[in-house]
């Protein structure tokens, strides 16, 4: 079953959850739904772009370089299905198809070592839907837990910058990315708040490695933000014993469940 919600729609959380008792835990994924990992990329792909501009013979402007480099980079990503990919290795692979090469100069590899040097030191800003959701959650008595598809050290700096706006120790499970996160590691991460996915809520902006994987591990409850409008392919069923909710903002899930 799948229900698009309108913000300010119906009732509120604390109702959603009186009407659902079997959700006992919410587990969320991390990057761009609880932080915003878009935007953290695109700035510093962005000026490692205009730094990047000054290395090449290309008749156009420095801007729209680092816009057309930032979009291979984008092209990439969702070729990929959204699996993450390191940053650096992300980069050059986008400059080398960018610029139609085998490999990345010396110079050039000089700027991606310096604009991502700190990239993995330091958390994206928190959604500013991020707190109020947790500590309405909190406040509902209900658990809360966190699975990000990154290394276990930058899934640790996101995690403490989300628990210190909570206010409180969340726990956090990691699936590194060599790994896919698929319907076992799913089911792992829910260990970290004792409880079984059927009896968890998941959130997740990412269809193939949040909702489907969270589907097949078992999960009932699921909450997709759909920021971009994307389609569920038309070959895929989701069950009827499964209530997965489309939002297209965080914010939203505070307001429209």
């Amino acid at each position: 079953m799948n229900i698009e919600l309108e913000n300010n729609s119906a009732p509120t959380l604390e109702k959603f959850f009186n009407d659902r008792e079997d959700i006992q835990g919410v587990m969320f994924d991390v990057d761009n739904t609880l932080v915003v990992t878009d935007k953290y990329f695109g700035d510093i792909t962005y000026y490692l772009g205009m730094d990047i501009a000054e290395q090449i013979e290309i008749s156009k402007s420095s801007e729209l370089i680092a816009q057309e480099l930032g979009n291979k980079i984008g092209e990439i990503y969702r070729r990929n299905k959204y699996h993450p990919i390191l940053m650096d290795e992300l980069c050059k692979e986008a400059l080398k198809e960018y610029l139609s090469i085998e490999n990345v100069s010396e110079d050039i590899q000089s700027v991606l070592d310096y604009w991502l040097k700190d990239f993995y030191l330091e958390s994206p800003a928190l959604n500013e839907g991020t707190v109020p959701l947790l500590k309405e959650i909190r406040r509902c008595q209900r658990k809360i837990g966190l699975h990000s598809h990154a290394q276990d050290e930058w899934t640790r700096i996101k995690a403490d910058v989300i628990s210190e706006g909570l206010g409180e120790s969340i726990p956090y499970f990691f699936t590194d990315i060599s790994l896919n996160k698929d319907k076992d590691r799913w089911i792992q991460s829910c260990e970290i708040i004792d409880t079984p996915i059927e009896n968890v809520l998941v959130v997740g902006d990412n269809l193939y490695a949040d909702i489907f994987p969270a589907i097949e591990a078992g999960c009932k409850h699921l909450i997709w933000i759909n920021r971009h409008d994307i389609k569920i392919p038309e070959e895929t069923t989701i069950p009827g014993n499964v209530e997965l909710m489309i939002v297209n903002r965080l914010e939203e899930i505070l307001y429209s469940l």
